[in-house]
This record gives C-alpha cells, structure tokens and sequence, in this order.
C-alpha cells in the first residue's frame, strides 16, 4: 500500500483521475465524509470491484477512512489484486492538507 498527499488525492479525484473510497461502515460514513467519495466498507468492497471490473472501470482508487492499518492494507490488496491502481490516505485530514 502506498501512501498519497492530500494534494495529490485531490488532484487526481478533481481531474477524474481516481475514485475516492471510504472504507468505514454506513452510519460513520453518514456523520461525515470527504466530499464524492463512495462508501465501500470491506465487507462490500469486494462485490463493488468486481462489478466495476466487469464494465471495465479498473483504475486508480484512494482509499481512506480506517485509522486501523490493516482494514487499509486488506482493502488495497483485494483491489489491487483485481487490477487496480491503488493509493491510502493515513487520515481523512490528509485530505486537506495544502
């Protein structure tokens, strides 16, 4: 897993270059989120790539939203292991960092 800037993860989602995703579960992702990012907890993750592979979407995904390593380090092997380009967020305050 690789780890990406603020400034870059914006770049790249503001140029339609990388879907961000929330990895936390519904209700956390309700009570606030980085702006269009898609919630996509671990246990959907799987599913939502598989779809997204099958109308040929495979591309470049940041994820976020776990202060927990692991679910972000299972959640970027599962992507990337289906093809896609895959970068983290330590926290979701990176995201606005200049």
């Amino acid at each position: 897993m690789q780890y990406i800037s603020g400034k870059r993860a914006r770049s790249l989602v503001e140029h339609k270059r990388a879907i961000l995703v929330d990895t936390r579960g519904p209700v956390e992702f309700r009570n606030g989120s980085l702006p269009s990012a898609r919630n996509l907890p671990l246990r959907n993750l799987i599913n939502e790539l598989l779809l997204m592979k099958s109308k040929g979407k495979v591309g470049t995904l940041i994820i976020f939203g776990s202060e927990n390593d692991n679910v972000l380090s299972i959640a970027s092997t599962y992507s990337e292991e289906m093809g896609f380009t895959v970068y983290a967020l330590k926290s979701m305050n990176d995201w606005f960092e200049k």
